[in-house]
């Protein structure tokens, strides 16, 4: 990802923090919620996170998904 200085708004800023604390100081039981490690973070905050790639690898129903098939077949 690129290094650059990134502008955020205080507010939403406060909010994020405040998730993030909640989810390292308790147990949450929902599967599909917990805690994902950075290394699991950053790639979904990279281009990779804005890329709509229904289906499988090399049957998508949108062209343009090369690089995701790629990726998933990792």
């Amino acid at each position: 990802m690129p290094k650059k200085q990134i502008r955020t708004d205080y507010a939403i800023t406060h909010l994020i923090a405040r998730e993030e604390h909640r989810q390292r100081e308790t147990l949450d039981l929902i599967p599909s919620e917990n805690w994902a490690s950075l290394a699991v973070r950053m790639p979904l905050a990279s281009v990779l996170g804005h890329k709509y790639s229904e289906g499988y690898p090399g049957a998508r129903y949108y062209p343009g998904n090369a690089v995701i098939d790629d990726v998933e077949r990792l």
